[in-house]
């Protein structure tokens, strides 16, 4: 006969329940504009050329920055970056699978908790 110890699957047998994974909320969420109302002069108000290298983004450029951000640049990448704000601004190619990068430093500056803001010469 059939041995005692042989596994046979107990369709009615009680089955683990599955493990539930844990959500956190936060108090606050963090509103984003992913369109610009902005003009290309009323943006570049808010860039201050601090040294020949390094480009200031100060708060209020976009909405609920915490600190300014820094970006480190050469010629050419100041020409590419002030380019980028320009061709979105003009062409209002803001959305949210194109946003320029200073206004992505801005974004990062207004994260709940921020210290400091420095962008490397490529804005990563």
């Amino acid at each position: 006969g059939p041995s005692a110890n042989v596994n046979v699957y107990d369709a009615n047998a009680a089955k683990p329940k599955p493990r539930r994974r844990k959500y956190y909320k936060t108090k606050k969420r963090i509103q984003t504009t992913p369109l610009s109302t902005t003009t290309y002069e009323e943006d570049l108000q808010f860039l201050e050329k601090i040294s020949p290298t390094r480009y200031r983004v100060n708060i209020g450029f976009v909405p609920n920055m915490k600190i300014h951000a820094d970006v480190i640049v050469n010629d050419e990448l100041e020409k590419l970056l002030l380019a980028e704000l320009k061709e979105a601004n003009d062409s209002q190619m803001n959305s949210a699978s194109f946003i320029p990068a200073l206004k992505q430093m801005a974004n990062v500056a207004a994260l709940p908790g921020i210290v400091k803001c420095l962008a490397m010469p490529d804005v990563h």
